[in-house]
């Protein structure tokens, strides 16, 4: 009997395109920040992977930090934030973080109550916009709900706060285009699209 896997929301299984180009990355001696050839040869390697990250998502490669996974993605972007506006439906990795200040309820469909979030953000003090981001995931990961996230961007950038957006769930599943959206940070991961988990 053959089990059927299902969950290409948790992971999804290795592409074997990705699984050549691993198993390519694993033959010579790969340090990037070597000046010899094998090193240029790695650096090659990485920014070619840059390049191509930042082709999927719509943004420059020079803004693509490579990183362990989505949670780590998350908790670099609310590096230098000292007070973070979340929703309640958040991933785990955003929830459970200790700068946590405002978290926006949700309607019946799963969606941020935009005037909740209004009232959050104006709520802010000026003084203060400058150490506040707001984090709102694109697609919810265990009910696949979309959120308005240009309408949030606007929201956003009208009270002059950064935004960052997990969009681990929607990447590679519809199109993003990081360069028109309005935000400021966001979280991608591989292995939810076919790369080798560990690469966020």
């Amino acid at each position: 009997m053959t089990g059927l896997y299902m969950d290409n929301n948790a992971t999804a299984p290795l592409r074997p395109a990705a699984a050549t180009a691993m198993q390519d990355a694993m033959g010579p001696p790969a340090n990037p920040s070597s000046v010899h050839g094998f090193g240029r040869s790695a650096r090659l390697v990485v920014e070619t992977a840059r390049e191509s990250v930042a082709a999927l998502v719509g943004c420059r490669p020079a803004d693509v930090v490579f990183t362990s996974g989505g949670t780590e993605a998350n908790n670099i972007a609310f590096s230098g934030f000292t007070h973070i506006i979340t929703s309640a439906i958040e991933h785990d990795s955003v929830l459970q973080h200790g700068k946590i200040a405002t978290i926006i309820p949700v309607d019946q469909n799963g969606v941020v109550e935009l005037p909740a979030l209004k009232a959050a953000l104006d709520s802010v003090d000026p003084a203060a916009a400058a150490h506040t981001l707001l984090s709102i995931m694109a697609a919810n990961n265990e009910t696949g709900v979309l959120q308005p996230i240009a309408e949030i961007a606007e929201m956003a950038a009208v009270a002059g706060i950064a935004f960052h957006s997990d969009m681990v769930q929607i990447c590679g599943k519809s199109h993003i285009d990081l360069g028109q959206c309005g935000v400021s940070f966001a979280s991608v991961s591989a292995h939810k699209i076919g790369g080798p988990t560990g690469v966020g």
